[in-house]
């Protein structure tokens, strides 16, 4: 049962737990983060600007492993990616499109896309390795063909259960014309603690 519904994402007691316990994070947190921090009003939010997409990571893996050509056109031609300077999505390091929305991999990492011109330059940002890599250029060139991905500078993790708290502050500093490679642990560990309260301020009627 959902604890907290924005938009179209929700968020439960057991998904809450996770940022609340510093464990791996789940699709659905990473989901619900993502969701209200693109769409709620500043200063917490970006209140929904019509040229940045911060796209669901599930959403995201469901492109890099369809197959079906006109189910994926259909999927691209929805995001109106020619009317973006920015897109922001996690990746994971799943290799199927997985069942029920469930997200079974072992690490988060992020794909940015910047308008130069007619052109998306990519960019790859991992708290720990380039172990997303190869994923993150699968879903690029799904999304813009012949686009290169670059690995950019980017703050390091210093556990094994932050990835995914890293590349959502990854998301939140490009969407806020910041340099993701200033994110530090310790940012890592506020912003648990800062989604888990504000998640619980949400959940009071």
């Amino acid at each position: 049962m959902a604890l907290v519904s924005w938009k179209t994402a929700r968020i439960t007691r057991q998904g809450l737990a996770l940022l609340e316990r510093g464990e791996w994070l789940t699709d659905e947190v990473m989901t619900f983060w993502l969701e209200y921090f693109s769409t709620a009003a500043p200063p917490d939010g970006l209140g929904q600007p019509q040229d940045v997409l911060v796209m669901d990571p599930v959403l995201g893996n469901l492109i890099v492993f369809e197959e079906d050509p006109e189910d994926l056109k259909d999927l691209i031609d929805s995001l109106e990616l020619t009317q973006k300077r920015l897109i922001v999505v996690p990746v994971p390091d799943r290799q199927d499109k997985g069942g029920q929305g469930k997200y079974e991999g072992v690490h988060w990492a992020l794909l940015a896309l910047a308008r130069d011109g007619e052109e998306l330059r990519g960019s790859y940002y991992d708290s720990m390795g380039t172990g997303n890599l190869h994923t993150a250029q699968l879903l690029a060139a799904k999304l813009a063909p012949k686009t290169e991905v670059r690995v950019a500078p980017a703050g390091k993790q210093q556990n094994a259960c932050d990835c995914g708290v890293f590349a959502l502050l990854f998301a939140e500093a490009l969407c806020r014309d910041k340099d993701p490679k200033d994110v530090t642990q310790a940012q890592a560990e506020a912003a648990r603690k800062h989604m888990a309260s504000h998640i619980w301020r949400l959940a009071k009627p």
